[in-house]
């Protein structure tokens, strides 16, 4: 029998809304393991093939009194302790995303309650905005940005005090934190291995996510800075790995009869010059690959020959977060392009569906519904786009109510009264043009005409607008005021 001796555990709650939520417990671990360190990934949801619907849902009076209601909670918690115990386990790290917060908050404190001397570490995105709810009595350390490094040394005892990018805590029964200075970031990405999923490629959510697909990764941060995005506030440099390293990674997986690749960058094509010479590569190699990220709509796709070459590498769609089709939305979330641009962008990737065969050509495309600054007629401009490409849109892969998710920039846009923005949780918000009955009523009307073109789609977040609805939140949780009006 294997025993165990001071595993690190990692864990990252399912978010059904992020298909590439596990990329951060996955990198984590693999560069610990690369550093010689006992780390394992554990998902005791998946394991009992627990829903996990009950976890992602962020809003509400109390969403940790909804959790621990939540029907066989126990078990899950159970599954926790025996990870703890058959590991012995001296720390458990949470990495945290807007979709999961409440529910790692509620797993970490039963865990503390039970294993006070298991050290808690949280990271992740959600610390940017949200940083009061993780200094609490039950959390031992904060990690800030990336975290490979600052993990490394936390978990190899280097005093809390000399370790960069880490909050720690002080006195226990007053709750005082110490935050030190950011970590600087890791330029060269070379010094990373790619993610390591091998831990999680037989759990339920991996395989809902990934199916026979190798997840990849190209690059990290990004160039862009849209309002209601948080990844160029946590990863502050965008960065590639060298086009040899992914092409060996690539090669490595394509030689064991791995075909099939999902790139989990947030852009794709930030560095174009990077792209057209990756896809290169895999060309002049005669690899037959199938593969699809997220690429930004911007000029240098303007140009059927690139297209053609990303196209002819394996790409058999384009994932574009077109968000709406108004110019004034656009501009004002920080997405610099026109729509007359989109739809010649469109069109030449529609004109090579015929020379590369059923399959390829594809365009999938995000919409979100109802920021703070649209009006009907910018909704309606959304709507329009989309019937007027209805033959070149292939999936509308996510639709989405508007989350006033608390970016530095929608704060800003909060306190500055821009809109008269009046905000209770993300999906319980008001503006001089938008309120949940608004949202709600132009997601249906958004529904129906996918369904009148016949495009597939998924919409997400209309259950949370039809519940503050029924329940009449804005009189029951604000008790007269406002969250951004109590001083």
């Amino acid at each position: 029998m294997t025993i165990f001796i001071n595993m690190i555990l990692l864990c990252k709650i399912p978010n059904y809304t992020q298909d590439a939520y596990l990329v951060s417990v996955a990198s984590l671990y693999a560069y610990l393991k690369h550093k010689g360190q006992s780390v394992k990934c554990i998902d005791p949801i998946s394991d009992l093939d627990y829903e996990a619907d009950g976890f992602n849902d962020d809003v509400g009076e109390d969403p940790i009194s909804i959790i621990e209601k939540l029907p066989n909670i126990e078990n899950v918690v159970e599954k926790f302790y025996s990870y703890i115990e058959e590991y012995k386990s001296k720390f458990i790290g949470f990495s945290c995303i807007y979709g999961n917060v409440y529910a790692s908050l509620y797993f970490a404190q039963r865990i503390k309650e039970k294993y006070p001397d298991v050290k808690i570490i949280f990271g992740g995105p959600a610390i940017l905005h949200s940083r009061g709810m993780f200094e609490t009595s039950y959390i031992d350390f904060i990690i800030d940005g990336e975290g490979e490094q600052t993990l490394l040394e936390l978990v190899t005892y280097v005093p809390p005090e000399n370790i960069t990018g880490l909050s720690y805590k002080v006195e226990v029964h007053n709750n005082k934190w110490i935050k030190n200075a950011p970590r600087a970031v890791e330029i060269e990405l070379d010094n990373f291995p790619f993610p390591d999923y091998s831990d999680l490629e037989e759990t339920r959510y991996y395989k809902d996510f990934h199916g026979i697909s190798v997840p990849l990764t190209f690059s990290r941060g990004c160039p862009y800075t849209c309002n209601f995005c948080d990844v160029h506030q946590y990863s502050h440099s965008f960065r590639h790995y060298t086009i040899d390293t992914v092409f060996d990674y690539v090669k490595e997986h394509y030689d064991r009869g791995h075909t099939a690749f999902t790139v989990h960058d947030s852009i794709v094509n930030g560095n174009p010059k990077w792209l057209e010479k990756f896809c290169d590569r895999i060309i002049e190699n005669e690899m037959k690959l199938l593969w699809t990220g997220s690429f930004r709509i911007q000029r240098q796709l303007d140009n059927i020959e690139f297209l053609r070459k990303i196209i002819k590498s394996g790409c058999h769609s384009f994932i574009f977060g077109l968000e709406s089709g108004s110019p004034k939305i656009l501009k004002h979330m920080g997405k610099f392009y026109d729509i007359e641009m989109t739809q010649e962008i469109f069109t030449k990737i529609h004109s090579l569906q015929e020379e590369f065969g059923e399959g390829f050509a594809n365009i999938n495309i995000q919409l979100i519904i109802g920021y703070p600054a649209e009006e009907e007629d910018d909704f309606q401009m959304t709507l329009d786009f989309v019937k007027k490409n209805k033959d070149k849109i292939t999936h509308i892969i996510s639709c989405s109510s508007f989350m006033m998710i608390p970016t530095i920039d929608l704060q800003r846009m909060i306190t500055s009264k821009e809109f008269n923005i009046k905000y209770w949780h993300n999906a319980h918000w008001t503006s001089d043009y938008s309120t949940p009955e608004i949202r709600l009523d132009r997601m249906d009307r958004a529904e129906e005409l996918f369904k009148e073109i016949n495009i597939p789609y998924r919409m997400f977040f209309k259950e949370f607008l039809e519940e503050i609805i029924a329940n009449e939140k804005t009189k029951s949780m604000t008790t007269g005021k406002w969250q951004n009006e109590i001083g």
